[in-house]
């Protein structure tokens, strides 16, 4: 006779009794309550060690919710699958277990997630009444398997009830660092984007004081070499109609090439790099020449190998009759932001020739609403996103105040302020809607830049950022109770960087990176910022901002 302690744990085989095992062990957790709160269909594809697909389906949907064994077309024919699940049994049983780390069982394979983000964040409500696996080092319990994978899908959630009234740091610092080894499968999409992505990484652990502790010297030349090699130059013939600056990553297969400093490299003038052959619609993108080019200044890039004056001469090229710029000359939008990106381009390259900043201004001007608000281009509603850019283009270009009258100002000024709702204490980006963490930036960095700052209820707006942190994954989510991601996790920090949040380097809110990294490639620009900021800053600190925040 075979004793019950030395029996296997279930799932340690592998086998489909000892998922059942598991799955059955799951049905006295479904009732009611969580089928209100969760509100979704799920399906889990488990591989047997017999190479055999076996489905699982849980309805935390309809009535007291249950655990059936089969796919949901059979289970539940015609219902929509809110979240699938595809891993071995052997994998379940391990992660059940706490045994293996979530993020190594997506990264490699063996865990895969299709379906919706939200909905698979929400099955946290069942799997949180697993009994804890573990201690945690802290000393309180760990959340079981869910939390455990959810952490790596997309950061984790946040969860209202349950936050930190403080910062969670140490766990930020890590959640960027995982997106500069490896980005998850669902942000695949982003492979055209690759470089803002990194952007969100590289200066959120800078804003965090923590690049050094991330990346030596090595890992930093190595993604500054990285960055030189999306660089878009001009063609062997001298052209640059194709639009230079910076391509988002590598999908068209472009030869890798770091290039070389002014007059090292084997380009036939003896400077930067060998002409590539040109590639049918390659071209600089303006969003990415931003990232790339405050990239280089956060990693203490010099920016010697950059086409400096061609580049900046280029931008002629994006820029439109009515004044805006297009995100790239191949038929790319054209809106506030790629003015605003224009401007960032031009400024830290010093060098403001390839931009009409009388007809860029009018473009902004006409832009402006009778609210005071800004819009992507003329006619369009206002928008929290469109008014920083607005905004912040104008104070780069240096008409802030020759463009806006005092009137003007006090309108846009009164918009901004506005869009803090008093309950909840966040930003919203347009009137009716949901506050939502990445204005805390877009929305207070404007209010920084229109000499206010210190009108900000940054108490207000901190709370509700600390319901949006994830204080055990990193991250910051667009909503409470949602997954984080790389973007608001960013606009969360460097909102509250805004706001001088202890730990926090002072971010730039025009350029929307570090002060630190500003002053490197701009320095004569650097007196008029940080004066102006620090004591609108010191202002706020005394007034609004409780001791323990400071």
């Amino acid at each position: 006779t075979i004793s019950t302690a030395s029996k296997p744990a279930p799932g340690t085989r592998g086998t489909m009794a000892d998922t059942a095992a598991l799955f059955q062990s799951l049905k006295p957790l479904v009732d009611r309550e969580v089928v209100q709160e969760v509100g979704a269909i799920y399906q889990f594809d488990v591989l047997d060690e017999n190479g055999t697909v076996h489905f699982w389906t849980l309805d935390l949907q309809n009535g007291e919710g249950e655990v059936l064994a089969g796919p949901v077309s059979e289970c539940r024919a015609g219902a929509l699958i809110g979240a699938r699940f595809e891993l071995s049994a052997r994998t379940l049983g391990q992660l059940f277990r706490g045994e293996v780390d979530p993020m190594a069982s997506i990264l490699f394979g063996r865990l895969r997630f299709t379906g919706s983000k939200r909905k698979a964040a929400k099955i946290q409500m069942l799997f949180n009444r697993i009994p804890p696996s573990k201690p945690r080092s802290d000393g309180s319990n760990d959340g079981g398997l869910w939390e455990r994978v959810v952490t790596l899908l997309g950061g984790g959630i946040s969860r209202v009830g349950q936050y930190r009234a403080d910062f969670a740091g140490a766990e930020h610092a890590r959640y960027f660092e995982r997106f500069l080894m490896m980005v998850p499968e669902f942000l695949t999409s982003q492979d055209t984007n690759r470089l803002t992505v990194v952007f969100f990484a590289l200066s959120g652990i800078d804003l965090l004081g923590k690049l050094d502790e991330v990346l030596d010297a090595a890992a930093k030349q190595a993604v500054i070499d990285w960055i030189y090699s999306l660089q878009v130059r001009a063609h062997p013939n001298g052209s640059d109609s194709h639009g230079l600056g910076f391509r988002g990553g590598t999908y068209l297969g472009n030869q890798f090439s770091c290039c070389e400093p002014e007059g090292q490299g084997a380009g036939p003038d003896g400077g930067g790099c060998r002409n590539e052959t040109p590639i049918a619609g390659d071209g600089g993108h303006l969003a990415m020449s931003y990232t790339g080019l405050a990239c280089l200044a956060i990693l203490g890039d010099n920016l010697a190998r950059v086409d400096r004056l061609k580049m900046a001469r280029s931008l002629r090229h994006f820029q439109q009759i009515d004044g805006s710029f297009t995100s790239t000359v191949q038929e790319g939008e054209t809106d506030m932001r790629f003015l605003y990106c224009a401007c960032c381009v031009a400024h830290m390259l010093n060098d403001w020739s390839g931009i009409n900043i009388d007809t860029a201004t009018e473009f902004v001007v006409r832009s402006l609403n009778y609210d005071g608000g800004i819009g992507q281009m003329p006619g369009l509603e206002s928008h929290g996103g469109s008014t920083f850019c607005g905004i912040a283009s104008l104070h780069l270009m240096g008409t802030l105040d020759s463009a806006l009258t005092p009137t003007t100002k006090a309108r846009a000024l009164h918009w901004l302020m506005s869009r803090q709702i008093g309950k909840g204490g966040g930003f919203q980006g347009r009137p009716h809607k949901a506050i939502d963490t990445c204005y805390s930036f877009w929305v207070g960095a404007s209010i920084n830049l229109l000499g206010h700052g210190v009108l900000i209820d940054a108490e207000a707006n901190r709370a509700f950022l600390m319901t949006t942190q994830n204080d055990r994954g990193g991250g910051f989510a667009k909503w409470p109770n949602t997954m984080s991601d790389p973007l608001h996790a960013y606009m969360g920090i460097s909102g509250l960087s805004l706001q001088h949040e202890r730990g926090l380097k002072p971010v730039h809110p025009a350029l929307n990176f570090s002060y630190a990294a500003a002053r490197r490639i701009a320095p004569a620009t650097w007196p008029r910022y940080v004066f102006a900021v620090a004591a609108i800053g010191l202002i706020g600190a005394l007034h609004l901002v409780k001791p323990s925040h400071r």
